[in-house]
């Protein structure tokens, strides 16, 4: 990761605000719209389930992972803190990548096999883990997101649950479930 000196709940953002800027370059090159990326307001309440998901598959993934808390503390300044960079650089930005772009981008050949490969493609992000339970997980995660988003043309419900996913399993869960 990028500088050993920086707390690692920031790094976060040194990777994902580059990420972030090619999402929006490569959207413009592609002419894509706000809608093809799935990012219009759709109904909400459809998406509202779909972002409590986040809460039980956090506590699995920790519980796979068991990772260390990403702040040094369980005060609520450095938790909102983190809560941001994870939803933004994180939740955001992970489902802009592979459900606005590369969902969209894949489903004009792929058609509905889209949803599986998308699916392996979210997993081997997750490599680095080394933990062959988690990235089998976070496949199937990435299974459930794809179809989420294919079924309700909308990334904001998938979003939240990702976010709320990883502010649990790398914020919440290490202080409460040790």
């Amino acid at each position: 990761m990028p500088i050993r000196q920086v707390p690692q709940v920031y790094w976060y953002a040194m990777v994902g605000g580059p990420l972030l800027i090619g999402v929006m370059l490569t959207a413009r090159v592609l002419r894509l719209s706000l809608n093809d990326l799935g990012l219009q307001p759709q109904a909400w309440l459809p998406q509202l389930p779909i972002a409590l998901s986040g809460l039980p598959l956090g506590i699995v993934a920790f519980l796979l992972v068991r990772p260390k808390p990403l702040v040094a503390s369980f005060y609520w300044l450095d938790i909102a803190i983190a809560a941001v960079i994870l939803m933004i650089f994180v939740g955001f930005v992970e489902e802009i990548i592979f459900r606005g772009l590369l969902q969209q981008a894949m489903n004009e050949t792929f058609g509905r096999a889209t949803i599986f490969y998308s699916s392996i493609l979210f997993a081997i992000v997750y490599l680095g883990s080394l933990s062959v339970s988690y990235i089998f997980f976070m496949g199937l995660v990435g299974f459930f997101f794809a179809w989420c988003v294919a079924k309700t043309e909308s990334i904001w419900g998938v979003v939240l649950s990702h976010s709320v996913l990883s502010i649990g399993m790398m914020v919440v869960w290490p202080f409460v479930l040790t």
